[in-house]
């Protein structure tokens, strides 16, 4: 993983799809490339291999941006931001209803 990942993960109110979507357009936005996405498939637990490759890049300064949708906030791994701040990369937080989309 490097530069700049899109976190997307499994949502009763918002697809991976949409998610993608949407992560999409604010990087389009704001000029930035989505070099990738994780978390498609399940949920991102931190004894996850995904997690555990997630964290080493960013440590690593490999991964210098993440980028997700508010509304799957509270299903990211405890402490990933505040690792991903604390290591000097950037946490981008996508608000959905920007793009005029609601949760089911």
């Amino acid at each position: 993983m490097s530069g700049t990942v899109g976190i997307v993960q499994p949502h009763e109110g918002l697809s991976v799809a949409e998610q993608e979507y949407l992560i999409e357009l604010h990087a389009r936005e704001e000029g930035v490339e989505i070099n990738g996405f994780v978390g498609a498939d399940d949920i991102l637990l931190p004894h996850e291999p995904a997690t555990r490759k997630l964290m080493e890049s960013i440590s690593n300064r490999e991964t210098r941006s993440i980028v997700f949708v508010d509304q799957i906030e509270d299903k990211m791994p405890i402490g990933l931001t505040r690792h991903c701040r604390e290591c000097g990369c950037k946490v981008l937080i996508v608000n959905r209803h920007k793009f005029g989309l609601r949760a089911a």
